[in-house]
């Protein structure tokens, strides 16, 4: 179950306990079995991940909902974060960005999302909301990408977006940042080199 380097990888979560850390990268392991963030369909995996094929279901899902109630969870997704950014910083990686919008009782939220693809799934690494409807702008992509570097290695990783982000400005960026890019454009979109 354990056999990464953990103490290599809790160096970015040394404000966590050894019990927190543990349920973190079982809840890794969860998302990377179930290919799913999905509790329900993550709670399915347990006895795979943790050998323990005596735990009920309802009891597992129960624990993965407490997971998630905790009051340091921000930080924590901060560190997540870099460990991430530790697992991929000397590997080729593909990123993709998009954008999701879904409600949450009578509140819209629009979040723009930035993920790392492996194996299948799309792991998020930095998102952003908003606080608008409709698309990003491209400064609000370029101040999330900015926000990124600061701590994640992107030069010579490759993005994958659809033709919801476009703009000279922002093609411009990726290349002065060393970001290889593939985004789907209209018919009409560019006619030139992005210089």
């Amino acid at each position: 179950m354990y056999n990464l380097p953990i103490d290599e990888i809790r160096k970015f979560f040394l404000i966590f306990n050894r019990p927190t850390f543990k349920n973190l990268w079982t809840l890794a392991l969860l998302i990377r079995n179930s290919k799913s963030a999905n509790l329900n369909q993550m709670k399915d995996e347990w006895a795979a991940v943790t050998g323990n094929r005596e735990a009920k279901p309802d009891t597992v899902y129960k624990r993965l909902c407490r997971f998630f109630n905790r009051p340091d969870l921000s930080t924590l997704l901060n560190g997540i974060g870099l460990w991430i950014a530790y697992l991929f910083e000397n590997q080729y990686a593909t990123l993709a960005l998009d954008r999701t919008h879904w409600e949450l009782g009578s509140k819209q939220i629009n979040l723009l999302v930035l993920s790392i693809l492996w194996r299948g799934v799309a792991i998020p690494i930095a998102w952003v909301s908003l606080n608008k409807d409709g698309n990003s702008s491209q400064q609000e992509r370029i101040e999330l990408f900015r926000a990124v570097l600061k701590t994640f290695p992107l030069k010579n990783k490759t993005l994958l977006a659809d033709r919801e982000f476009l703009g000279e400005d922002w093609f411009r960026f990726l290349k002065e940042q060393e970001i290889h890019f593939m985004v789907r454009l209209r018919k009409d979109a560019y006619k030139h080199e992005i210089a």
